[in-house]
């Protein structure tokens, strides 16, 4: 029986990091802040890019303005605010409910913090993460996610146009077909293999 729900939300750390450095509590803060400074922007489109809802950089490769203008605001270099991993990266939502039994809750609560490398290091995650990705994907987004997040044969992060080169099509069309997969996954029926999966792995204890 599931207990327990919880809410978990994707951000822009760095973002987040650098508002917490000065004070800023939330996205319309910052918009006053960067409006009394001068810097003319839109308090939606500032929750966009923190929420991951919209990429730092333009079809073309360019940073959107705004991505500069945060810079500028945060006094540092647009790819301090912005990793490789995140500047083209278009949600469709940043959050997912997701029910837990008590002893799930309580195995998480047990764990010391790490980051989401260092679990990957495990072999059973990456065997776990590979069969359940195979068993929701086609072939083709597959490979793309694995390129894009440095997974599988792939060791290191990769752009939307070098998967694009690599599999004959745009950027645009990579962009289209990532959002598709990381839709696929992040479905009820995807998540539930997910989870049965790391039930068979024993990780959840009473």
């Amino acid at each position: 029986m599931k207990d327990f729900r919880i809410e978990l939300r994707v951000r822009n750390k760095q973002m987040l990091d650098r508002m917490k450095k000065i004070g800023v509590k939330n996205v319309a803060e910052l918009h006053r802040k960067m409006t009394a400074r001068g810097l003319r922007v839109s308090q939606v489109e500032i929750g966009h890019l923190l929420n991951l809802k919209r990429g730092a950089l333009r079809s073309s490769g360019a940073w959107r303005p705004l991505a500069l203008k945060l810079a500028t605001f945060f006094e540092c270099l647009p790819e301090d605010l912005f990793p490789e991993s995140l500047r083209e990266l278009e949600l469709a939502s940043n959050k997912r409910d997701l029910e837990l039994s008590k002893p799930e809750i309580q195995w998480i609560i047990s764990q010391k913090p790490a980051t989401p490398d260092l679990l990957l290091e495990r072999r059973e995650s990456r065997e776990v993460l590979a069969n359940i990705m195979r068993s929701v994907l086609n072939s083709r987004e597959e490979v793309i996610l694995n390129m894009r997040f440095g997974m599988g044969e792939f060791e290191r992060e990769h752009t939307l146009k070098e998967v694009g080169t690599k599999l004959g099509v745009t950027p645009n069309r990579i962009r289209e077909l990532e959002a598709r997969a990381l839709r696929k996954l992040m479905h009820p029926r995807a998540l539930r293999r997910l989870r049965e999966a790391v039930e068979d792995l024993k990780i959840f204890e009473c």
